[in-house]
This record gives C-alpha cells, sequence and structure tokens, in this order.
C-alpha cells in the first residue's frame, strides 16, 4: 500500500519528462516496488483531519512482496482493495485499485527478457465518463537499461516523442520532448545531481511558456524524506504539491501529499498486526 494511494490522486498527470520525471521513476506518478521490510496496516487520512476514514491490511507473499491489500471504510460500505502481480526478477508488473464498484485504477509494466522496461500503461476509470489512459513505449536500451527514447500517448493530449541524454555514469542528465512528433522540441528537462549521486533537481521548460520544477530532498540516512513540484500553466498559475515521507529507521512510518497547501492524505504504517 506504501505509495500507491498517491497514484490515484495523481492519476491525472503525465509521467513524462515535463514533469521532471526519470524515465521508470516512481515517485509520485506510479506504484513503488514494494519488496523486504513492509508494513501490515495502514491507517489512511483523506484531508489530515486527524480521523482515519480507511484501515489497509497488506498482504504479502513468501518474498515478502505486496500481493492483495484490503481497505476497511470506516463510513461503511464495500471494501477497497489493491492487487499487485510481480515477475521473477520482482519488477511490479500489473497493480489494481478498485474503490468502488465503477472507480478502477490500473497500472501495468511489460519487459522484455533482459529487464528493460519496454511498456508502461495507466488505465483510470470512474463512473460512466471515458477511460483516462496513459500509455508510454521506450526503445533502444543501453546496456544499462536505460532507453534512448520513448512515445508517450495520453487521453486528450497529442503524441510526445521523447528523447534521453545520459551522461558517463549513466544518469539522466537532459530529456528532449518533441509534442506530436513533428520534429521540433517543445521541452527541455535537466536534472542535477548531489555529490552522492542523487537527484535532487528536475526543471523543464517549454516553448508554450509552461515550467516544471521537482525537487528532491534526503534524510541523513539517505532515504528520499520529500518531493516539491512546482507547475506553471500557460497563463502563469501556479500549482504546487508536496509529498513528504518520515522513516524510523529503513521504516517509512508515515507520508503526507499536499496541494497548494492543502492536505489531500496522510498515511500511517505498522509493521507489528500481531
Amino acid at each position: 500500500m506504501l505509495r500507491l494511494l498517491a497514484v490515484a490522486a495523481l492519476v491525472g498527470c503525465t509521467h513524462s519528462a515535463g514533469d521532471g520525471l526519470l524515465p521508470g521513476e516512481s515517485i509520485g506518478d506510479a506504484p513503488a516496488t514494494r519488496v523486504g521490510d513492509q508494513p501490515c496496516s495502514n491507517a489512511y487520512d483523506i484531508n489530515g483531519d486527524g480521523t482515519v476514514d480507511v484501515f489497509w491490511t497488506y498482504n504479502l507473499d513468501e518474498r515478502g512482496r505486496d500481493v492483495h491489500d484490503v481497505g476497511r471504510v470506516v463510513a461503511g460500505g464495500p471494501n477497497m482493495t489493491m492487487d499487485s502481480t510481480w515477475d521473477y526478477l520482482d519488477h511490479l508488473t500489473y497493480f489494481v485499485e478498485v474503490d468502488a464498484p465503477d472507480s478502477r485504477y490500473s497500472y501495468t509494466a511489460l519487459y522484455d527478457t533482459i529487464g528493460n522496461n519496454v511498456e508502461i500503461t495507466y488505465n483510470d476509470t470512474f463512473g460512466t465518463d471515458p477511460p483516462y489512459v496513459d500509455h508510454t513505449v521506450n526503445s533502444d536500451f543501453d546496456d544499462l537499461g536505460h532507453p534512448a527514447q520513448s512515445v508517450q500517448t495520453v487521453t486528450g493530449s497529442p503524441l510526445v516523442h521523447t528523447t534521453y541524454l545520459y551522461d558517463a555514469a549513466g544518469r539522466l542528465v537532459e530529456s528532449h520532448a518533441d509534442n506530436n512528433d513533428d520534429g521540433s522540441i517543445d521541452g527541455v528537462t535537466t536534472v542535477i545531481y548531489d555529490e552522492v549521486a542523487r537527484a535532487v533537481t528536475s526543471s523543464t521548460t517549454n516553448t508554450d511558456g509552461s515550467s516544471r520544477l521537482r525537487v528532491r530532498t534526503y534524510d541523513a540516512d539517505y532515504f528520499l524524506k520529500s518531493i516539491h513540484l512546482e507547475r506553471v500553466g500557460t497563463d502563469g498559475t501556479r500549482d504546487v504539491t508536496d509529498y513528504l515521507i518520515e522513516h524510523q529507521g529503513n521504516r517509512v512510518t508515515s507520508d503526507r501529499y499536499v496541494n497548494n497547501g492543502m492536505v489531500l492524505f496522510v498515511d500511517t504504517y505498522r509493521y507489528d498486526c500481531r
């Protein structure tokens, strides 16, 4: 369950380089790999008012991977569920969240035989509305499994063809986004790393006047503790989101998602459910 509720909150935001994300990066846009020391339950507070709205329990397989989560809605009604499928390399290949009979979110990742992530698809359906589908195909992988380019199609948006540039250490340093694949560069993203090779700042400048800034911070134990994202629209409007994570050792104890100063949810995790 860790990080997966953020997916539903962010599904309307594409995961292209235009938001300063690295190829395959999961923070804020895709389910995170959950293998190892995992929580056994979660208290989910929808608006940060201190009241628990959903109690989640997690079920792990013999390899410690989260495979089936059940959310009991405090106010009553049908349970919420999350189900995950993994491959032999511990890649999350399929995730589906059902919040209500008519609300469903899924994530599908396709890997080739050597572990390259060749396709990612997000699919969000609610009621009778047309489904929102975000599909990316990566290609031309190097020896480190990094794609040289990707093609992304999103419901209601133009096709985006992105090319990626890496440094000698294999780190992404720049990407170029071509909307409609007409040969012109519509957005350039640059990535800055700190002295221990952690991605710190990703910034995007688009030819239409919009921009994106994504800043990551880490604690003294090298764990990610926050992601700050600022989006500026073509009309100058600014949207600010923050994802804040608290750790105790290597365990995440809580996280929260804040949009323009409003808390959208708070998760509190437990590791001893006996």
